[in-house]
């Protein structure tokens, strides 16, 4: 394989983003490809529960933030063609059935940035104008921005930029909507139908999942936009400072929410408060900010009791960084340590109201663990020495949970693991899989204090010696544990180069 070749084959590549699961056994795909113009990725939705994946979704534009119920209905942002020929500005937010075509449900200027359904309720977060009290205001304001042409964005306070972008000219709220609200009737374009139909059946140019339907077809998702939409959200109060994190409890009756603020001495310290999505009460907080530490939210308990959070300890003069996972009892506001004993990073999810299962970086590669919310550690399920995969993305189907898999040299892929024996088991993918060049090997040098220092060392293919590159990364969020299509080291191994991934000090995976 040429260099041209690797690079060519990592551009076209189909890539696994992330994966959808419902307790009573459905697994949905995210992923993306090129489009026939080789011009943009788009991400579409695939059903992976079957034998082979199943595409479900359409358009010439991707799929945004989506969310399955327990019913299997998905739920999903994406921007389509208008009567006028014209993509909308915002993505809408959509719902497809298991069986049968998508409707639009709601329109929001600015579209949306997360859905989370639990029960009738769906919740989402979404940008609103900064004067909006409700979505009538936010369209009015949207509209005169708009039809006034005014991009400017006036700050009167902290923080005003994120990394890499500017905050603004929304802000990220919280809305909820009641699902059962729904009416069943609404009209769709018999015309455009029929064009869809005759498109599904033809063979995908544009790198999507094969056809895998009982009747040789796919799904069919609505690519014009049906008159109706019926689905009214309401605002939640949230507290005052940047919105971060959210999650929602099964029974959709609170949501914590982690907020960042400016206090004396950090410009950037969290709060985690408790909202009661239906009494319509003041938040409720339940960790103050703090200038030397953070927490921040990891999972709510089935029973709604308690709620998994990771402090994270700031470096500081005395002090040196580190991450512990902590359970918050949501009654009493009382902080008690969660596997105290174990020395990783972890990220976890309840498997049951005393079972906790967790993926985190180990040793340059992955292992999930689990145990009980009291043990001093947990047991390793999987991973560890002597095999390749880094997890990440845990979701719980009853005694398994689906996540992803990847190594240096393996492209994310879903699988499945047995809760009991840990063993594994791949899910179709709707995904390339992409064939490595040369070998990869583990090598590891020694510090002056005995410290062995490892790394992934990948060789081209024929007889050395073979000039080096070597792929430094920062730290200390990170091992060169996983697959990564931006530092993919295949193109110089194709070109004849030996590539050297060392783990430097403070990378996660050897301890705090």
């Amino acid at each position: 394989m040429t260099t041209n070749d690797a690079v060519t084959t990592l551009l076209d590549a189909r890539r696994l983003q992330g994966l959808l699961t419902n307790k009573s056994g459905r697994v949905i795909a995210q992923y993306s490809f090129l489009n026939a113009e080789g011009s943009t990725y788009l991400t579409h939705l695939a059903d992976i529960g079957g034998e082979n994946p199943r595409r479900l979704t359409r358009g010439d534009q991707s799929i945004g933030a989506a969310a399955i119920s327990e019913s299997g209905t998905l739920y999903f942002a994406a921007k389509r063609t208008g009567e006028d020929g014209k993509d909308a500005e915002s993505p809408s937010l959509w719902s497809l059935p298991e069986t049968g075509e998508a409707r639009k449900l709601a329109d929001h200027s600015g579209g949306f940035s997360r859905i989370e359904v639990k029960g009738q309720s769906m919740i989402v977060q979404f940008p609103v104008h900064t004067w909006a009290a409700n979505e009538d205001e936010h369209r009015d304001y949207s509209q005169e921005r708009s039809e006034s042409k005014v991009s400017a964005i006036l700050h009167s306070g902290f923080p005003i930029r994120r990394w890499d972008h500017d905050l603004g000219p929304g802000q990220e709220i919280l809305a909820i909507a009641d699902l059962s609200t729904i009416t069943d009737e609404f009209s769709e374009d018999l015309t455009a139908d029929t064009a869809r139909g005759e498109a599904d059946s033809t063979p995908n140019t544009a790198g999507g999942a094969g056809t895998t339907g009982a009747a040789g077809t796919e799904d069919r998702e609505d690519s014009a936009i049906p008159s109706a939409t019926d689905l009214a959200f309401r605002y939640l109060s949230l507290p005052p400072g940047r919105l971060v994190d959210w999650a929602v409890d099964d029974e959709a009756r609170f949501v914590l929410v982690q907020v960042e603020k400016p206090i004396p001495g950090q410009l950037e310290a969290s709060e985690i408060w408790q909202i009661d999505v239906h009494k319509h009460g003041a938040p409720r907080l339940l960790i103050e900010a703090a200038v030397d530490h953070a927490y921040s939210i990891d999972a709510i308990s089935p029973d709604g009791t308690r709620a998994l959070l990771t402090r994270e300890q700031f470096w500081t003069s005395t002090t040196n960084l580190s991450a512990a996972l902590t359970v918050l009892d949501l009654d009493t506001e009382s902080l008690s340590p969660v596997w105290p004993d174990a020395d990783h990073w972890f990220d976890p999810v309840w498997a049951d109201d005393s079972t906790i299962v967790a993926t985190a970086d180990d040793h340059g590669r992955g292992s999930v663990f689990i145990g009980d919310v009291t043990d001093e550690q947990p047991r390793r399920l999987v991973g560890g020495p002597g095999q390749k995969y880094a997890f990440a993305g845990l979701q719980v189907q009853g005694l398994r949970v689906v996540a992803t898999a990847s190594a240096i040299d393996v492209a994310p892929l879903p699988i499945a693991i047995d809760l009991v024996s840990g063993q594994i088991s791949e899910l179709a993918n709707p995904a390339s899989v992409i064939d490595g060049t040369g070998t990869l090997a583990e090598v590891a040098a020694e510090g002056d204090d005995g410290t062995a220092v490892r790394a992934w060392l990948a060789l081209p293919d024929g007889e050395g010696p073979f000039p080096l590159v070597v792929l430094a990364h920062g730290g200390p969020w990170g091992s060169w544990n996983s697959w990564t299509y931006r530092w993919n080291p295949g193109p110089f191994t194709a070109a004849g180069y030996a590539v050297l991934l060392p783990d430097p000090a403070i990378s996660t995976g050897y301890g705090q």
